[in-house]
């Protein structure tokens, strides 16, 4: 059980306290120990209800795990799932989760991110103290737990979006201060070209759908036209070929890139890395009992979505907090932000920044709604 305990009982959650709108990444990690305090308080009866349909240990774990999944799974990848789990738990080792992100650097598009530089969010904190809730869930059921595997794919496509390796090392020291700071049972393990031989990718014949391209498209520093950024969070059947058409530099560009990551993730596959690297790590059998999630709907996977709108690194944070322990994460472009206002369908609420200081410098570390 969570060891951090709060002064006014379980429904009482700590606040940041704000020193001229700046906060400090030690008070953002006591606010979500003390977040998921409350949250393991408020939600074990409910919980338990949920998992004592179940018999076995790995049904109850495998619906705790489809709980944080934002995509249903149909019965054959759930057998699958259950056939994994059920060997962690015969062995009484920690069920390996692994997926594959960039948390080494922002995406650089003006829309997404005002900012010219390229530090963590409150979103990147958040992420972690998500996987953390799951993990401490999972622990009721079976004490050996969840271990996450981030395999992280920041210093793998850098050049494809021009980012500097300081840039990622910097980011990548902060991260592995969240995971301590929040004891989270996640590892991170780097991707690197030397492991995706140039001949071999391009022998590769990968599929390349206009949404991939679109959403790359999305996240270039050239995309600056918001009518068309505005299309990737509202319009389901978009215009592809108008866009095309209007922005063919920056279509065949981000063509180029979706081929590329394509050919990456198809060689991953191909050769099973995620596991032969595990293998090599852990020198037992994890290969047969790794499960590997995502964070994007993709069918058959455990597809796990921890702040509303977009991924971490794709826009500004914008949290809503209270000491009830209700709160709200979200990912929004900030070019949408410059008002003052967030607006989400009916939803208009005024918000204000948030700073941060990292080496010295102040940057925005997220927009908090005000009440």
């Amino acid at each position: 059980m969570e060891e951090y305990s709060v002064s006014k009982g379980s429904n009482d959650v700590y606040i940041p306290i704000l020193n001229y709108n700046v906060t400090t990444l030690e008070d953002e990690i006591k606010w979500l120990r003390s977040l998921r305090h409350n949250m393991l308080v408020m939600t074990a009866r409910s919980d338990r209800k949920i998992t004592n349909k179940y018999n076995s240990t790995a049904e109850k774990i495998l619906k705790m795990l489809c709980q944080e999944s934002r995509k249903s799974l149909d019965d054959d990848s759930k057998r699958e799932l259950l056939k994994k789990i059920d060997i962690s738990i015969k062995e009484n080792k920690p069920i390996p989760l692994s997926f594959t992100i960039a948390f080494g650097f922002r995406l650089p598009n003006y829309l997404k991110f005002q900012e010219p530089s390229n530090p963590p969010t409150l979103a990147w904190l958040y992420n972690i103290y998500k996987l953390s809730l799951i993990a401490e869930k999972v622990k009721r059921i079976y004490p050996a737990g969840v271990e996450f595997f981030i395999f992280e794919e920041a210093y793998l496509i850098k050049d494809l979006f021009r980012i500097q390796d300081g840039i990622i090392e910097r980011n990548m020291k902060i991260l592995q201060q969240m995971i301590v700071g929040l004891a989270a049972p996640v590892r991170v393990i780097d991707l690197k070209k030397e492991q995706f031989p140039k001949k071999e990718l391009e022998e590769l014949t990968v599929e390349i759908s206009d949404a991939d391209i679109f959403s790359i498209m999305c996240s270039l520093p050239e995309m600056k036209n918001e009518k068309i950024m505005g299309m990737l969070y509202t319009v389901r059947n978009k215009p592809y070929q108008i866009i095309k058409k209007e922005k063919k530099y920056i279509w065949n560009k981000a063509k180029g890139i979706a081929k590329v990551k394509n050919r990456y993730f198809a060689y991953r596959k191909k050769i099973n890395l995620f596991q032969s690297i595990l293998k090599k790590m852990e020198g037992n059998n994890i290969a047969e009992r790794l499960i590997d999630a995502t964070v994007t709907e993709k069918k058959g996977r455990l597809s796990f979505k921890f702040t509303g709108g977009s991924l971490f690194n794709h826009g500004a944070t914008v949290i809503e907090r209270k000491a009830q322990g209700k709160n709200k994460c979200y990912v929004v472009p900030e070019y949408k932000l410059r008002t003052g206002l967030y607006k989400n369908q009916s939803i208009r609420k005024h918000v204000k920044p948030i700073y941060i200081e990292i080496d010295g410098v102040l940057y925005i570390w997220a927009y908090e709604v005000q009440n």
